[in-house]
C-alpha cells in the first residue's frame, strides 16, 4: 500500500503536537510559596492561600519573592541553600529550589537583629498518628468507653498531597457512620477538611487526597480524627494529629 505525501504530512503534523503535550503531563508544576519583604518592617512566607508556612514536605517548591524596599532584601537559606535578593533593588522575582529536611530560616540582612526574620521546618515524607477518645470531644457525648487509633504516611505531591490510613477502634455505642479529619486545635471544633469514611469499619484503610490549603494544618498540629455514630453524630470519639519523628 502506497501512504501519499500529504497523508504523511498530515501524520508528522499530529506527532510533533502529541509528544510535547505528553512530556508536558508528566511535569507537574511545583507548589507556589510566596515571599515578602517591605515596605515597612516586615518579612513574611506564606503559602498560595496566604497561610504562614511553618513546616514543609520536602520537594521542590516555586517561590514568589516581592522585595517592595531599596533599605530591605529577602534571604532564604537552609541545608544547601542560599538565595537572596539586593538590598538596594525593589524587584519582583521567582526562585525554584528544592528543599531537603532540616531548618530553613528567612531574614532582612540589614535588620533581622529587630526581628525581620522567620523560621520553618522541612521533613521527609511523614507518619501523622492520633490516639482517640471520648474525652477530646468538643461539647456533650453520650459514650465514655469508645477508644481508637489513626496512622497515617503523608506524601507531598504537586497540588497538595496524598495521605494513606489506617484507622481501628473499639466499644462505640453503634456502627460508625462517618470518619474525617477536621481543622481545629485541641478543644476546639473546626470543619471537615478530608473524608475518611462513610460507613466505617475497625480496620479501614484507604488513601485521601490531601488540597494544598490542608497540608499546613496536618503538619503543624492544627488537624484531628473524629469518629461519628448514630447517637453521637458530632463525634463520639476524636484524636488530635500529630507528626511522628
Amino acid at each position: 500500500m502506497t501512504i501519499r505525501a500529504p497523508l504523511l504530512a498530515a501524520m508528522a503534523t499530529a506527532l510533533a503536537v502529541l509528544v510535547p503535550a505528553a512530556q508536558s503531563a508528566g511535569q507537574a508544576e511545583p507548589p507556589t510559596l510566596l515571599g515578602t519583604v517591605g515596605p515597612g518592617p516586615q518579612i513574611t512566607l506564606t503559602t498560595a492561600d496566604g497561610q504562614p508556612v511553618t513546616t514543609l514536605l520536602e520537594g521542590t517548591y516555586t517561590i514568589n519573592v516581592s522585595d517592595k524596599s531599596a533599605n530591605h532584601n529577602f534571604h532564604l537559606f537552609g541545608p544547601d541553600l542560599n538565595q537572596t535578593t539586593t538590598v538596594a533593588q525593589v524587584t519582583d522575582t521567582t526562585w525554584t529550589v528544592t528543599l531537603k529536611p532540616g531548618g530553613y530560616a528567612f531574614v532582612c540582612d540589614p535588620h533581622q537583629a529587630g526581628g525581620m526574620r522567620g523560621t520553618f521546618a522541612v521533613v521527609a515524607p511523614t507518619r501523622l498518628a492520633a490516639a482517640l477518645d471520648a474525652k477530646q470531644v468538643v461539647g456533650r457525648t453520650t459514650a465514655k468507653r469508645g477508644t481508637g487509633s489513626f496512622s497515617g504516611t503523608l506524601r507531598r505531591s504537586a497540588t497538595g498531597g496524598t495521605l494513606e490510613w489506617q484507622l481501628t477502634f473499639r466499644r462505640l455505642t453503634g456502627a460508625a457512620v462517618a470518619a474525617h479529619i477536621h481543622s481545629g486545635r485541641p478543644g476546639r471544633s473546626g470543619r471537615i477538611l478530608i473524608p475518611l469514611c462513610a460507613p466505617c469499619r475497625a480496620g479501614a484503610t484507604g488513601t485521601a487526597t490531601i488540597p494544598a490549603a490542608a497540608m499546613q494544618a496536618l503538619l503543624s498540629g492544627a488537624t484531628y480524627v473524629n469518629v461519628h455514630t448514630k447517637r453521637n453524630s458530632g463525634g463520639e470519639i476524636r484524636g488530635q494529629l500529630t507528626v511522628q519523628g
